[in-house]
């Protein structure tokens, strides 16, 4: 009796579960893939890599999506950039009163003066 259970136990480890609706379509699939050399598969592998390498470099912006994003310093500004921050701050602030909005003002002017 002991040696007709350890049987059916090696028979069931051994044999292939049947095949349900979605194993067989995945089985299907599986078949339908053409069989690559091994140099195609090197240079798939490769251009794998290389998009995740892609990815790796984007998924920080992910990260930092919950910190807002950092102010560029005034004085790297260009004309156009300090511009529109003007009208951010007027708008937010209500004027021009403030360190920022100085700060923004003596810069517009030394780029308007060198031109």
């Amino acid at each position: 009796m002991v040696e007709d259970k350890k049987k059916e136990n090696e028979e069931l480890k051994t044999a292939k579960p049947e095949p349900s609706e979605n194993n067989g379509q995945e089985e299907k699939k599986e078949e339908t893939k053409p069989t690559e050399t091994s140099e195609e598969e090197k240079t798939k592998e490769a251009k794998e890599e290389i998009e995740e390498k892609k990815t790796d470099t984007e998924k920080p912006d992910e990260k930092t999506s919950s910190e807002p994003p950092k102010k560029k310093k005034v004085n790297q500004m260009t004309l156009s950039e300090i511009e529109a921050q003007l009208k951010i701050v007027q708008e937010n602030m209500g004027g021009f009163q403030s360190k920022y909005a100085q700060h923004l003002l003596k810069r517009k002017n030394n780029l308007t003066s060198i031109k």
